[in-house]
């Protein structure tokens, strides 16, 4: 998936009223299974800035796309990470800030 592909899923997302802001930290929002990939719509609640650093799958580093890897207060953007993921096996994603804080979405009996 390349970055037009997360662009469209950020439009998506705002349309269905995903970046509507409000306190708090960073959160998942929306988590998508794609046919070889992970799309994970954020949502930057707090009042600062956050750059996205780093994605993991299962305790694994994995590379992961997005228009922007920073997400200013109140906005929201999606993030696509390509992963051969298999029908009926649990997955646990985490995204890691450059701050080292981390936002985690899990999927149960992927289908």
């Amino acid at each position: 998936m390349k970055a037009p592909v997360a662009v469209a899923l950020l439009v998506v997302a705002l349309a269905a009223g995903c970046g509507a802001g409000g306190p708090g930290e960073l959160a998942v929002t929306q988590t998508t299974l794609q046919p070889r990939a992970f799309t994970l719509v954020l949502r930057n609640g707090s009042d600062e800035v956050v750059r996205v650093a780093q994605a993991i799958v299962n305790d694994a580093f994995v590379d992961f796309f997005a228009s922007a890897r920073t997400i200013p207060p109140g906005d929201v953007e999606a993030f696509v990470v390509p992963y051969h993921w298999i029908r009926g096996e649990n997955y646990e994603i985490r995204l890691m800030t450059s701050t080292g804080s981390t936002v985690d979405s899990e999927i149960d009996d992927a289908s």
